[in-house]
């Protein structure tokens, strides 16, 4: 490559250096991407009379995934706290082993998040995931 004359060097530098910064860009966005995605899916399907029915636990799965995921790189708490992300609750390990200790592990950092969100509707929704674990096809 250093063979190469030095405008072109520039023009290659100057493309990696624009992917980098981009994936840089993507990775502290996620925090914030996944979380509007969550709450558009929670209010507009999870929080209505029927809460968190049984037709939704694939999707609810996947979000637990994707926040498991977050909740791996520590950096991304500092960022969740700093903006007041919901998410940031899904970092805190006691809460996680002692409240949701009864919920099932592929719920329980949707579960976590949803109690963050849910306001007055705590316990109702605690009960419903500590039900939802209980469904036969999480197993």
């Amino acid at each position: 490559m250093n063979k190469l004359p030095s405008e072109i060097q520039d023009i290659i530098y100057n493309h990696y250096w624009q992917f980098k910064f981009q994936d840089v860009l993507n990775e502290l966005t996620k925090c914030f991407n996944l979380e509007k995605k969550i709450k558009k899916f929670l209010y507009t399907y999870c929080f209505k009379e029927i809460l968190f029915q049984k037709k939704y636990i694939h999707y609810l799965k996947l979000f637990n995934e994707n926040i498991k995921e977050i909740t791996k790189k520590k950096f991304l708490k500092n960022i969740c706290n700093f903006n007041r992300l919901t998410l940031f609750y899904c970092f805190d390990e006691t809460y996680k082993d002692n409240i949701c200790s009864s919920i099932d592990e592929n719920l329980k950092y949707i579960a976590m998040f949803s109690l963050g969100c849910s306001g007055q509707m705590r316990y109702i929704i605690l009960n419903r995931f500590q039900q939802l674990s209980n469904y036969k096809i999480l197993i």
